[in-house]
């Protein structure tokens, strides 16, 4: 089945004067869906504390309806009206207001987006890989600078949701990114998120 995926990818770059990190950055932690964890607490990481919350069988690893049952919470709190989706205002909000670390991470190398206006497109395959009429570039995703604290590199975790580009995320498509985005972390498929798979060192390219 075809996904469209690169455009809320490219949206991100609407942040186009945002600066990268200077350095590791440390205490921080995006979830697949980009919910932010942060702790200051010394030998405690904040993938710890998303792992805790969403491990409702308290086992240690996060199977596919745990990761889902995670990502509707989150959708549950930044869709503040209550109406199903998440749309630009409350998408304005999670960038400022949630996640403001997210800028650091956007690259200022791609042209502006208004992203209530324009879309770009992409098609891509089951496999991640780009179509003909516009692929992606191999290696990291141009939206990205430096490296995200995050197990996939995704420039707007809760924008790439938007597969049919009506300038909204509903339910259905975050619960279905949760699925596709557990798929590509779980490397050894064996339906289960556990050690290394949970390290965010091991970052996974988002096709």
């Amino acid at each position: 089945m075809r996904v469209l995926l690169l455009a809320p990818m490219l949206l991100a770059a609407s942040w186009a004067g945002a600066q990268a990190p200077s350095g590791p950055v440390r205490g921080l932690f995006f979830s697949p869906m980009g919910e932010p964890y942060r702790t200051t607490e010394r030998g405690k990481h904040p993938v710890d504390l998303w792992v805790a919350a969403a491990d409702s069988d308290h086992d240690g690893a996060l199977t596919l309806v745990e990761i889902q049952h995670d990502a509707a919470r989150f959708f549950a709190t930044l869709d503040t009206n209550r109406d199903g989706e998440i749309d630009p205002t409350e998408m304005e909000r999670y960038e400022q207001d949630v996640a403001p670390e997210l800028h650091r991470f956007q690259s200022a190398a791609l042209p502006k987006v208004d992203r209530r206006r324009n879309r770009l497109t992409g098609d891509f395959d089951g496999s991640g890989s780009g179509s003909a009429s516009n692929p992606l570039p191999s290696g990291k995703p141009r939206g990205i600078r430096g490296g995200m604290p995050a197990l996939l590199n995704i420039p707007q975790p809760v924008w790439s949701a938007d597969t049919d580009f009506n300038r909204g995320v509903n339910l259905r498509e975050f619960e279905a990114a949760a699925g596709q985005r557990f798929v590509l972390i779980d490397a050894n498929h064996d339906g289960l998120l556990k050690g290394d798979e949970l390290v965010p060192g091991e970052t996974r390219e988002w096709p």
